[in-house]
């Protein structure tokens, strides 16, 4: 699926599919629901990706998306808490980033609720950045596709006398830029 002609990964991090497979062996359980095609997939895992119930269909809905429950194992990690600002912070871009897509994020230790969706996507996120800075214009968007490479770019000037510039590939933050950064600054 991912190297194929489907497009199935077009915006995926990962490279080699091993993501959810060191979740499940590190981890005291995962339990997924799948809700797709008008029914709901369950499967669920424990002590290291011993396999508890085999993948079924436990019902039916109109609803569309993927419930990734875990815990991870603390004899393997020096913590086991979360950090709910990272986290909301990390769903908040991938939200700005495919837009339209609901990301919902519950914290069940303080009863918190924060749910993410940007039908403009990367126009939300200029906003988002810019909201207390006085812009000179409004954001600038464009997007295209060339040797089924998609580029999306959003930008706007501030009267701020520094920049700021945030960039990604798969969905992935590139910190430390990369050609597609040089390629928009040329």
């Amino acid at each position: 699926g991912k190297f194929g002609q489907a497009g199935g990964y077009k915006v995926s991090g990962g490279l080699h599919g091993v993501g959810a497979s060191v979740v499940n062996a590190l981890s005291d359980f995962v339990d997924i629901q799948s809700l797709r095609n008008g029914k709901i997939h369950h499967i669920r895992f424990n002590n290291g990706g011993r396999e508890i119930s085999k993948l079924d269909v436990i019902g039916d809905t109109k609803k569309t998306g993927t419930v990734v429950w875990f815990k991870p194992n603390s004899e393997t990690f020096s913590t086991t808490v979360f950090n709910f600002i990272t986290i909301a912070e990390r769903l908040r871009e991938s939200a700005f980033l495919l837009k339209g897509l609901k990301m919902i994020l519950i914290d069940e230790r303080s009863n918190t609720t924060e749910e993410y969706l940007y039908h403009d996507g990367i126009i939300s996120y200029i906003d988002f950045i810019n909201e207390k800075k006085s812009a000179i214009h409004d954001t600038t968007f464009f997007e295209g596709q060339s040797s089924e490479i998609e580029v999306e770019v959003a930008f706007q000037f501030t009267k701020s006398y520094s920049d700021q510039l945030v960039s990604f590939v798969n969905n992935v933050r590139t910190k430390d830029g990369g050609t597609h950064e040089t390629g928009f600054k040329s």
